[in-house]
């Protein structure tokens, strides 16, 4: 579903409402309810207008001609931990090849940005191919090290001077002497399905997640600023998750570091806002990339189990593994297909003059159902989210998908 598509069925979602609110307004007589009644027709007014202006009131385009766009690559679900190195290794191994940044890094190119992509093996298949594209620079990077970032941001910095002069050399005229970083986008990102206490001794399975979704864009943003500083109105956007919002049954790790590097894009904005800098958080729902491959994601399920020491195993017992292996199962079948939407948020928010705070990316019912659940009390969404319940959840709402 388009965005604008999703926007006109909330808005009648939103009518609605508006008009049920407003006959009990009408038709309460008790002081108390009255006020409350015309202070969620009063909300309710508000919240369809803002929609109807997102529809009717399109923001203007930046020309794209003059400037440059940085994405780190995207990573996957399923890991293997054998060591440290050989966990990234494996992480990078096809960040350019499929997934958002790819996807990402052609279309901004046929906009008419100049994109660097970054990542870890710039002779893997898919850098190839983006290195074939006129306007897309491959450039190695493995955010997990300072001095892999740091050597990117040099790089950009060298490519940019060496393209303004092709550019002034080719074109006979100035206006690309103006040529510049505008944004970055932090799309890096990996993934373990695990109980809070499986696998193997130690914390490898939270530290990795917070190394690469955290830190990474920590990383890779802070040794950018300066040049992001140095142009006018410029972007920086942050991948985030509904997760950073909910925390589902086996996702603790994923959900710790989608939560800290929301609040890291919140601290960013408010800081950067007087320079100039704008930060947009995307919160996609799951969407079906090769990070979301079920059978990728049950065997990393799967592994972290088996290496989980038999008396820990023993004390969890194995319905328990059995019970979250078929709610993750049930989770995964929940998947959207529509990839697009992401992309066209993280667009939106690199080309439009008045980007959004937050892009919540996701269909109507998603939407809905996730930001109904959060307004329950806490009691209510364990019980909602526990094992057995939100199993049953994600069945029936797949059943009613499949007729």
């Amino acid at each position: 579903m388009s965005s604008t598509k999703s926007i006109v069925r909330q808005i009648l979602f939103s009518v609605v409402i508006l008009f049920i609110v407003h006959g009990i307004a009408r038709n309460v007589d008790v002081i108390y309810g009255h006020f409350l009644s015309h202070l969620c027709f009063l909300f309710l007014s508000v919240w369809t207008s803002w929609l109807l202006a997102s529809v009717f009131i399109q923001s203007k385009r930046v020309d794209p001609s003059d400037k440059a766009v940085f994405i780190t690559g995207e990573a996957k679900f399923g890991l293997k931990l054998n060591s440290n190195r050989c966990l990234i290794m494996k992480l990078f191994g096809k960040g350019c090849d499929t997934g958002f940044g790819n996807s990402l890094a052609i279309q901004l190119e046929e906009i008419g940005f100049l994109v660097f992509a970054g990542c870890l093996f710039p002779e893997g298949n898919g850098a190839q191919k983006l290195i074939t594209s006129k306007n897309i620079r491959v450039i190695s990077l493995d955010v997990t090290k300072e001095e892999s970032v740091a050597e990117a941001v040099i790089q950009v910095e060298e490519q940019l001077r060496t393209e303004r002069k092709v550019r002034m050399c080719m074109l006979y005229v100035t206006t690309f002497n103006n040529l510049a970083l505008w944004g970055i986008v932090n799309n890096a990102g990996i993934g373990h399905y695990s109980g809070i206490d499986w696998s193997a001794q130690g914390v490898d399975v939270y530290s990795s997640q917070l190394d690469v979704n955290t830190l990474g864009t920590v990383r890779t943003t802070k040794l950018f600023l300066p040049l992001l500083r140095a142009t006018k109105d410029s972007r920086v956007i942050v991948v985030a998750s509904m997760a950073s919002r909910l925390v589902f049954p086996g996702l603790t790790g994923y959900s710790m570091s989608k939560y800290a590097v929301r609040a890291f894009g919140d601290g960013l904005r408010r800081e950067q806002r007087p320079y100039g800098i704008n930060v947009s958080i995307i919160e996609p729902a799951m969407y079906n990339t090769s990070m979301t491959d079920t059978e990728v994601c049950l065997n990393n399920l799967k592994s972290h189990w088996n290496k989980t020491p038999e008396l820990v195993k023993q004390s969890i017992g194995v319905s328990k593994f059995e019970r979250l292996y078929e709610t993750v199962h049930s989770f995964l079948l929940m998947k959207r297909n529509e990839v697009q939407e992401v992309l066209d948020a993280m667009i939106d928010s690199l080309t439009s003059e008045e980007p959004k705070c937050f892009y919540r990316v996701g269909g109507f019912k998603e939407k809905i159902a996730f930001y109904l659940l959060l307004l329950l009390p806490d009691e209510l969404q364990d019980f909602f989210v526990d094992n057995s319940a939100f199993d049953y959840i994600l069945k029936l709402i797949q059943n009613k998908r499949d007729r």
